[in-house]
């Protein structure tokens, strides 16, 4: 039972370091995941309803967090293409 629980918690943090690095919002949301799935499997108890919590709200916070948070940090928007009178460029002194 032991190995068990140290196995589980180095998958996580492996899990959710990988998460972080890929895509800087996905290890949140899957730490925020775990509590919702856990209170919701007591009401619906089905099999990958971790994951669909998951895929949930990363959906939605790609949608509605991730887009409006460069105008409420005082950082830019970054255009998808460089187009004629606007050339891709760093838009902060970080960068």
């Amino acid at each position: 039972m032991y190995f068990r629980t140290i196995f589980g918690f180095f998958a996580h943090f492996a899990w959710v370091a990988l998460l972080t690095l890929l895509t800087q919002i996905g290890g949140l949301v899957w730490l925020l995941a775990l509590p919702v799935a856990y209170f919701l499997r007591r009401k619906w108890p089905l099999r990958g309803l971790t994951w669909l919590a998951f895929i949930c709200m990363y959906f939605a916070g790609s949608v509605f967090v991730v887009p409006p948070w460069p105008d409420s940090t005082a950082g830019c928007r970054c255009p998808f293409s460089a187009i004629s009178n606007f050339a891709l460029r760093a838009c902060g002194f970080a960068y």
